[in-house]
Formats: structure tokens, C-alpha cells, sequence
């Protein structure tokens, strides 16, 4: 009829899989899979979670988010991700041809590929996801072996998930590198360049907290959030708070959040000492708690592929000491954050004590964190994943 048209454009589908998802798993891959599986659902393309859960069942997340979690074992990771991969390559097998796209995170779909490997099959579209080096992370471990020997044990079946990751990235159509130092390991590991694409982590636009930090009184009170493993550089932290106590440096406090092989070995570090807690895992609203009472935030990892933490920590105006290494420096640049030698914790226990002594810089890189991750919410990302799916599609 005059004055209508039809369209015949095809509503995208997508299928995430994703060990870990919100709210039965967290972390920075789960957070990222739940901000993303959203945020595609907002621009109105159709969008699948398969994940990880206690037992087989269907929910939704929002009218266009339908999340499948298949039954894995509860106790032993060891069991758990490899019967989650053999689940999901079961269910794939019988719906894969439901989607335009299908994105794994990680090694989610080892399986899925390598049984097209065999098969010698030109699979249909799609995307490895990939985070940092595993390589340098069973590196990192090797090293507290003896430390910790008993929780950093299942670490040295790391080789299995570096095998598994390497098959998933050369048998991937599309490889999704989160910042420009994942793209350099990629590369070094014969990638093909043509099919990667760096594509930034994100936040959601609710993370931002209104309004600035009030004026600095009584102590200066800094923040550590993530999982206590060795590439984490938690202990670099805890040797930092031991060189200024020895020297008597104490008006300042640092709460540690976070779980892991490295705990209890932290916790005697510092036992003796008052102004550091170690909080293990806690609820969400005491963590909000303690980003309000914050005024900085220490990030002290080797390896990151990221870095949402600090996100996080900017969208809270934290001011942000971090580790020096070139992730951190594709966010913050020297007057956005402050840097402290790579793995150094003496270096670090300097730039403490210049924040304590100097709070005026404390408020001034607070604001100018705020400000720069304005381009790091997941209204502005989206639309780089929206755009690599279509591309696909059109192929």
C-alpha cells in the first residue's frame, strides 16, 4: 500500500556461552557476559546465555535474554568445567543452527571445536573471546608452589586449559581480544590478525556513583578487591604494608576483599597489624560499603587482560594506584592514576605514603579517573559487538 513499507530486516540471534554468569558465579568474565548479554538485549537483538548451573533449567533475564544453565558438579572445579564444555557442546549440536552467532568466553567451547577439527567441518560463525595469558599466569603460580603448595595444586593443570584455549583461538571464525596488549599475546601466538578485533571491557552506566568524595578526615583509607591468586599481586600489597609499618608508618588503613589460594598466607603477613583487614568473600552491599568509605583504590597485578576493577574504582571516585604494566596504561595515563614500579612493593610503599602526605592529589586524580571512564560504559561498547556480529552475518 502507499506510505507502508515492510521490512524484511532478520532479527539478530546470539548465543553466549559462558561458564560463569551472574548471580550463581562471580567475577569479571561472569560480570562481562551479564553487562553484555543487556546491553545486545537493549539494541533489540535476540540473545541466548548457556551457562553453568546446580541444576538443568530455563530463566529469563529480561523479555529478549533467555538464560539455559546445564547441571554441572557443585564441589570440584577440576570437574566442572570440563563437564560443562561437554554439556554445552551436547546442546549445541542439536540447536546451533537456531543462531546467527554463537561466542564463547574462553574455553567455554573447546569441544565445540575441536569436534569440528575431526570432522574437518567449515562451522558456521563463531567468536573465541580472549582475556589474558594463561602461559604467564601458570607461571605466576609455579612460583608460589611452595608457598602454598596445597591451594595452588590445582593450578598445575593449568597446561590443559592453555591447550584448550590455544585449539578454540585458531579454530574460532572471529577472536575478540579485550585491550591492545591481549591483541600483542594473540599475535605472538599466530593468530591470524585478520579475524581479531579489540573490543574494550565495560561498565554499566548504574556503576557511576552520584555526586564527588567528601573532603579527606582522619586517616586515608585505601581499597583491594580481587581474587587472591598470584597474578593478582596481592602479597606485593601486603609487603608494602609491612615496609611502612617498619617504619612506622601507620595513619592510613587498607581493606582487602577477596578470596583465594593466597589468603591465609596473607593473613599472617599481617597479623600483628591494625590498619589492614582482610574481608574474604562478602555481600555485595558491604563491598558498596566499603568503596563509599575508600578515597583510593590498589590494583597491584602482574597480569591483567583489562582491568575492570579499575573501572569500578573510577566509577566510585576512587583515586587509583596501580601497578605499572601496559594494560593499565591503555585506561590511565600518569595524571589520570598513579603508577608504581612494576612489582615493586617498595615503590609502592612510597606512593602510599605520597598520598597520605599529599591528600590534595589524592581528590585531583579522583576526578580526572571519573572523567575518563566516561567511554567505558556499555552504551558506547555495545555497538562495536553489534557491529563484528553483523559483519559476520553479512559474510
Amino acid at each position: 500500500m502507499p506510505g507502508f513499507e515492510t521490512s524484511s530486516v532478520k532479527k539478530m540471534k546470539i548465543c553466549l556461552v559462558t561458564f560463569d554468569f551472574p548471580p550463581l558465579a562471580i567475577g569479571g568474565i561472569g560480570t562481562q557476559s551479564y553487562g553484555l548479554a543487556s546491553s545486545l538485549s537493549r539494541e533489540g537483538i535476540d540473545v541466548c546465555v548457556l551457562t553453568a548451573g546446580k541444576q538443568d533449567e530455563e530463566e529469563c533475564l529480561t523479555n529478549s535474554v533467555k538464560v539455559i544453565r546445564l547441571k554441572v558438579p557443585i564441589h570440584s572445579k577440576l570437574r566442572k568445567i570440563p563437564t560443562f564444555q561437554f554439556r554445552a557442546w551436547q546442546w549445541l549440536k542439536c540447536n546451533n543452527k537456531n543462531f546467527d552467532v554463537v561466542h564463547f568466553q574462553e574455553t567455554a567451547g573447546f569441544l565445540y571445536f575441536l569436534s569440528n577439527l575431526f570432522n574437518k567441518k567449515g562451522e558456521n560463525n563463531t567468536i573465541e573471546h580472549f582475556h589474558h595469558s594463561h602461559i604467564s599466569e601458570f607461571i605466576f603460580h609455579l612460583k608460589f608452589l611452595f608457598k602454598v603448595p596445597r591451594d595452588s595444586l590445582p593450578y598445575l593443570f593449568m597446561p590443559v586449559s592453555i591447550f584448550q584455549e590455544y585449539i578454540s583461538l585458531k579454530m574460532a571464525k572471529r577472536v575478540v581480544a579485550v585491550s591492545n596488549n591481549s591483541c600483542s599475546t594473540l599475535l605472538s601466538w599466530g593468530i591470524d590478525p585478520s579475524k581479531i578485533v579489540v573490543i574494550p571491557n565495560a561498565i554499566s552506566e548504574s556503576s557511576f556513583r552520584d555526586g564527588g568524595k567528601t573532603p579527606l578526615s582522619g586517616p586515608v583509607r585505601f581499597l583491594c578487591v580481587g581474587r587472591l591468586v598470584p597474578r593478582k599481586g596481592i602479597d606485593i600489597l601486603i609487603e608494602a604494608i609491612v615496609i611502612l609499618h617498619r617504619n612506622g608508618v601507620n595513619n592510613f588503613f587498607v581493606d582487602v576483599v577477596g578470596q583465594g589460594p593466597l589468603f591465609k598466607y596473607c593473613q599472617k603477613r599481617i597479623k600483628d597489624l591494625r590498619n589492614c583487614h582482610m574481608w574474604g568473600l562478602i555481600p555485595q552491599q558491604k563491598l558498596e560499603r566499603l568503596y563509599r568509605e575508600a578515597d583510593c583504590f590498589i590494583c597491584p597485578s602482574r597480569l591483567e587482560g583489562f582491568g575492570i576493577v579499575l573501572l569500578e574504582a573510577a566509577a566510585n571516585n576512587l583515586a587509583i594506584v596501580a601497578n605499572d604494566i601496559p594494560v593499565f596504561r591503555e585506561i590511565f595515563s600518569d595524571n589520570e592514576a598513579l603508577y608504581f614500579e612494576q612489582n615493586s612493593p617498595y615503590d609502592l610503599a612510597e606512593k602510599i605514603l605520597e598520598l597520605i602526605n599529599k591528600p590534595n592529589l589524592i581528590s585531583v586524580r579522583q576526578v580526572k579517573a571519573r572523567n575518563k571512564i566516561k567511554y567505558y560504559t556499555w552504551q558506547n561498547v555495545v555497538k562495536n559487538y553489534v557491529s563484528l556480529y553483523s559483519s559476520m552475518i553479512s559474510r
